[in-house]
Order: structure tokens, then sequence, then C-alpha cells
């Protein structure tokens, strides 16, 4: 019985990481693909006439919306 709790958990545990890197995938494409390539805007920017641009009004980097990405889900929350 040991052996099929273990198997259990560990099977979960891959579960919930397959799930965690599928969430990660998709808003990657989502906020960080959408905002370089489309429009500069995701779904929802669109929809209020918003666009992502750097300081000086243009079209940011790449690596500066991915940097963007990151505060947003890592620093933003405890703000």
């Amino acid at each position: 019985e040991y052996t099929n709790v273990a198997v259990l958990k560990s099977i979960a545990r891959a579960e919930i990481l397959s799930s965690l890197s599928a969430v990660l995938l998709f808003s990657i494409f989502y906020f960080v693909i959408l905002e370089y390539i489309w429009k500069q805007a995701t779904l929802g920017k669109i929809i209020f006439s918003l666009r992502v641009v750097d300081v000086s009004g243009t079209r940011p980097a790449l690596r500066q919306i991915a940097v963007r990405f990151i505060t947003k889900f890592t620093i933003g929350p405890l703000t």
C-alpha cells in the first residue's frame, strides 16, 4: 500500500508541474508575444483602445516587455 501512495503522490506532483508549466507558457504567449507582435496590446487593452509603449512613446523592445512581464507577476502582487 505504501508503494501505491508514493506512486500517486509522484503522479500528483507531475500533474501539478505540468499544469503550472502550461499556465506559464500561456501567460508568456498572451502577455509577452501579443504585446510585442500583435498591436502592442492584449485583448483587454485592445477593447479599451490602449497599447504598450516605452517612455518615448514608441514600440517597446522585446526585452522591455519581458521585464515588464516578470515584474508584473513577481513584484506586482506585493504592492
